[in-house]
């Protein structure tokens, strides 16, 4: 069976790109309904790795602003150290800034992300019971 893409199930089993039943647990990208399965883990493993690298980032903006305030009080005003380390100290507490704006597009997502999957599962729920 030729299968350029697919996704490993245990114990599903569906055709494969050839049209052939196969009695192996490989789902081919395209030709397989639980594909879409794979999809959420994927975006919630992306959004998980942004989260920490957005955290890193902030922390150690945080950290550079500090250490280029703490040298930029024992330079003289306006030396050509003194504007760089005030440069660096802006581009720093910019950095920071833009990875806490990350960070809360990231949970506004996440909170939207939670409401609709509660409506769904509420209109599933309602779906699911029989009429009266």
């Amino acid at each position: 069976m030729a299968v350029d893409s697919a996704l490993i199930v245990s114990g599903v089993t569906c055709s494969g790109s050839s049209g052939n039943s196969s009695s192996t647990t490989v789902l081919p990208e395209l030709n397989c309904p639980l594909r879409h399965l794979q999809i959420p883990y994927e975006v919630d493993t992306a959004v998980e790795t942004i989260e920490e690298i957005t955290e890193v980032v902030e922390k150690a903006a945080e950290v550079v602003d500090k250490v280029a305030e703490n040298i930029a009080d024992h330079l003289p005003e306006g030396g050509k150290f003194r504007k760089t380390i005030d440069f660096i100290e802006n581009v720093a507490e910019k950095t920071a800034k833009d990875a806490q704006l990350v960070e809360d597009i990231i949970n506004k997502i996440q909170k939207v992300e939670e409401d609709v999957e509660s409506i769904v599962g509420s209109l599933n729920g309602k779906a699911n019971k029989p009429s009266k």
